[in-house]
């Protein structure tokens, strides 16, 4: 068989394990905004590793016991895609995967020679990949203290009165809060892959390429210390509202500025004293080409029974949607108020129904004779529309440090007992400075609440959802019962939480 059909399904293969990854990755792309330049990595990675392409090539057959390992990484990510497909570690496996295999390839087509030009690229494509979240909040909260103490700072000494209260500054005129986006990780983020491609585009020095990096980070972080600055500054002029309205403009302004500095800096950092452009390729002889892609339409076809013996697997333990529960397994009841309680319709903002994407909404705040008040949210999603991808950021310990919110402490199993059952729960305890506030949260999967469903990352280890791959896949949750208590004095949360349910929530009787 001509080694030229042979090559093309190496190549094919490698292709498609890539195009599979990102596919994947997409869907963080498309709804967290800090990760939407992934959208352009795929496209720099072809660009960077065809430059490198010329040079010597020095053939070699070996690189099965990579192969091997890169189809049981793509397996075992394809795997997770479908049972767990909100865990990040799930596309780095995907993105192993697919890293390894091209390797294999690079071995194929050039040897040793070809494969160490290759590791630039090999390694920039992993910018795609969304840090892991306990990196992403250490960095983002240590960021949004740094640029929040900053601007208070800076605005004192310009004569404005202004105060810390955790993320959030308080002026004359009202509150600002500094939130993620504004903590400066999502311009960190993104100033990675300019800064890494400009450098491979101009061929500068390794000593340059640091410098390029390292500067990149603090133009960064110095750009959104400004975009913070001017709208602190607006607030004080023209009030809040003025300062919200021009929000999202100084976001994209920095942006623009970040990269374009960005740029003159790479610009800058060029002249004489680059790397040398590699050499001319070397030419193989059929004999060599026919040995070194040898087996490729086989490859092609094990590589490719992935995805469709993962759906076979899976179609076959799924649980049929007529088994699913139709109705919730909890119900929030106002109809019976205890005397002296008041409780106030909450509607879901927008970038709730658009984040969560749930079917049935129950919120309410509620304020009681005793003086306390909470909040209760109630959520639930029909069979067949589980609780999507980006809804699971929606628990305390992800999306609560995102707002300003620091945790205090471990989050703690607590029991709400009811006549008709019990909810198990996490709680949490944040601060935001002198300000605290209890969160308790419950998940159920189909029709079932227990404590491995609720927070697997944080109680009991997410890897322990391995085990799920055999004794129950594809369980989903659909439905989440959240308790929001601020600190009051006299009233302590967990006893607020559980008059609050023993009152409010009734458990939905199952066969």
């Amino acid at each position: 068989m001509s080694w030229r059909i042979q090559r093309s399904a190496w190549r094919l293969a490698v292709v498609l394990a890539w195009c599979w990854a990102w596919r994947h990755l997409s869907s963080e792309w498309r709804t967290n905004e800090q990760y939407e330049f992934g959208y352009g990595v795929p496209f720099l990675f072809a660009y960077c590793a065809w430059k490198r392409w010329s040079g010597t090539m020095q053939p070699s057959r070996s690189g099965w016991p990579l192969l091997a390992v890169a189809w049981l990484t793509l397996a075992l990510g394809e795997l997770l895609r479908w049972h767990d497909p909100t865990w990040r570690f799930t596309g780095g496996l995907l993105v192993l995967g697919a890293t390894l295999l091209t390797a294999v390839l690079f071995l194929r087509e050039g040897g040793a020679p070809l494969l160490r030009r290759e590791l630039f690229p090999l390694a920039f494509a992993w910018l795609a990949l969304p840090w892991p979240v306990p990196v992403e909040l250490f960095v983002t909260q240590h960021l949004l203290h740094f640029v929040t103490s900053v601007t208070v700072t800076l605005v004192n000494d310009l004569g404005i009165a202004a105060l810390q209260h955790g993320n959030i500054i308080e002026l004359s005129g009202g509150l600002i809060g500094v939130n993620r986006a504004c903590s400066g990780v999502q311009s960190l983020q993104a100033s990675l892959v300019p800064s890494l491609f400009l450098g491979e585009f101009f061929r500068l020095t390794s000593a340059r390429r640091i410098v390029l990096f390292s500067g990149g980070w603090v133009i960064a972080v110095l750009a959104n210390l400004s975009r913070i600055l001017a709208v602190t500054l607006v607030a004080h002029r023209s009030g809040i509202d003025a300062a919200l309205a021009r929000h999202d403009l100084a976001g994209g302004t920095v942006t623009t500025i970040t990269f374009l500095a960005i740029f003159v800096l790479a610009f800058f950092l060029t002249g004489k004293n680059q790397d040398e452009k590699n050499e001319a390729p070397s030419e193989l002889d059929v004999r060599e080409k026919t040995a070194a892609f040898s087996g490729g339409l086989a490859v092609l076809c094990i590589f490719s029974l992935i995805p469709i013996l993962s759906n076979v697997w899976f179609s076959r333990m799924q649980i049929p949607q007529s088994e699913m529960p139709q109705t919730p397994l909890w119900k929030i009841d106002m109809a019976n108020l205890p005397p002296g309680w008041s409780a106030e319709a909450v509607a879901p903002t927008e970038s709730e129904r658009s984040m969560l994407q749930f079917s049935e909404w129950e919120a309410f705040r509620v304020q009681s004779a005793a003086g306390w008040s909470a909040q209760i949210v109630h959520l639930f999603w029909k069979p067949g529309e589980g609780m999507p991808s980006m809804a699971f950021y929606h628990t305390p310990a992800m999306c609560m440090p995102w707002v300003g919110w620091h945790e205090n402490g471990a989050p703690e199993r607590v029991t709400l007992p009811l006549p008709s059952g019990e909810i198990p729960c996490v709680m949490y305890r944040f601060d935001q400075g002198n300000v605290r506030q209890t969160v308790l949260q419950s998940l159920a999967s189909a029709g079932r609440a227990d404590f491995f469903t609720v927070d697997p990352m944080r109680l009991g280890g997410r890897f322990s959802r391995l085990s799920m791959l055999w004794r129950e896949p594809l369980r989903q949750v659909n439905e989440e019962l959240l308790i929001y208590v601020p600190e009051t004095v006299g009233a302590q949360p967990l006893d607020v939480s559980r008059e609050i349910v023993e009152h409010l929530v009734r458990i939905s009787p199952r066969k």
